[in-house]
């Protein structure tokens, strides 16, 4: 049985997820849905589907089997055009002609595994951001004055103390997760994301409202010092900087058996990052114990003159550099061309190679 109505998920690119209760998973998408700031879609069909259904106590996961399940309100047909790939405890039915995901999950778990799960199906999400030009981050999203900027950095680096520290107008709307989508124009916008550990312990300091896309002004890689500093990064830089906080995101969400799938997100994902990196100016943020970091973010942002901008323009914005300025970040790292030289205007093999061993996981 299959509850009426969707949790409605609405992206900045378009997409719009409906998230949908089969039965026994009706509590387990509500508190999905109370963690991500949901309501639901009472009417209209959602582009892209994701179903919960439970699996079978007895049943293990795997990828051998027939389809464990019959037609879906999306037409979809057992058997066709699926392809299942495996999370763990998870089983993952996904047919890419419909945008339809069904996920089977383990008939009980405790609260720490339903959480973990919760953190996982996420994935067809991010699959699907990537296809429309977006990616994860392990990063903080913080706004002012509808502004956003992304601080990322690994775990350690610094991201939920800054958070904490800001002050008004400033706000931080995630500590540790975003997904980055690009819209129709071109643009760059964040969606906070739950900050998983946060909610294991029962704490919410912020609502991670992810319907909510804050445009993107600039990209900051925290840094612990002993003085506040910025340091511009070149737009090759950035591109490797970004898709690394992409692969911590992935990475965490346990190994997805299907190959081809992965060859062809990882490279989907260093065109992605390459794309962010020549559209938003970044730096590394060097942050001290007691300084005022934020001030020096606002000083990138509010000065069209300043070093961060110089280094690696905004390609919309007119304040943002010279054309020669454009062109040399262009060659850098432009949405279709990471090195220099090229003229195809995609990414040489050796530079893709090279971008590739040096973060690729493990």
């Amino acid at each position: 049985m299959i509850r009426k109505g969707y949790y409605s998920v609405e992206l900045a690119d378009g997409c719009v997820w409906g998230l949908e209760a089969c039965a026994g998973t009706e509590d387990w998408v509500d508190n999905l849905a109370a963690v991500l700031g949901l309501t639901v879609m009472e009417a209209g069909m959602p582009g892209c589907l994701l179903s919960f259904r439970r699996r079978p106590a007895r049943s293990r996961p795997g990828l051998n089997g027939p389809v464990p399940f019959g037609p879906t309100r999306f037409g979809d047909s057992p058997g066709v055009g699926w392809r299942r790939y495996l999370l763990p405890d998870i089983v993952m039915w996904e047919n890419p002609a419909t945008r339809h995901t069904i996920c089977l999950l383990p008939e009980t778990g405790t609260l720490e595994e339903e959480l973990e799960q919760m953190r996982r199906v996420l994935l067809p999400l991010y699959w699907e951001a990537l296809r429309r030009g977006g990616l994860p981050l392990h990063a903080a999203l913080a706004e002012t004055g509808g502004r956003g900027v992304i601080l990322a950095g690994r775990s350690g680096a610094g991201k939920s103390t800054c958070c904490r520290r800001l002050e008004p107008p400033w706000m931080a709307q995630s500590d540790d997760l975003v997904l980055v989508v690009r819209d129709e124009a071109g643009r760059f916008l964040a969606h906070p994301l739950p900050t998983w550990s946060a909610v294991r312990k029962g704490i919410r300091e912020r609502p991670w409202n992810i319907n909510r896309p804050i445009p993107l002004e600039g990209i900051f890689f925290l840094e612990q010092a002993a003085e506040d500093g910025l340091e511009p990064l070149g737009g090759a830089s950035a591109t490797l900087r970004i898709r690394q906080s992409a692969l911590q995101v992935l990475g965490s969400l346990g190994p997805c058996i299907e190959s081809e799938r992965d060859v062809r997100a990882n490279a989907t994902l260093f065109e992605n990052a390459a794309d962010l990196a020549a559209s938003l100016p970044s730096c590394i943020l060097r942050v001290s114990l007691t300084g005022r970091f934020w001030e020096k973010i606002e000083e990138a942002l509010e000065k069209g003159d300043s070093p961060l901008f110089q280094a690696c323009p905004v390609a919309s914005r007119a304040s943002a550099g010279s054309a020669s300025c454009r062109a040399s970040a262009s060659a850098a790292a432009s949405p279709r061309t990471i090195t220099a030289g090229a003229t195809s205007g995609r990414p040489s093999g050796s530079a893709k190679r090279r971008a590739h061993r040096a973060f690729s996981p493990g």
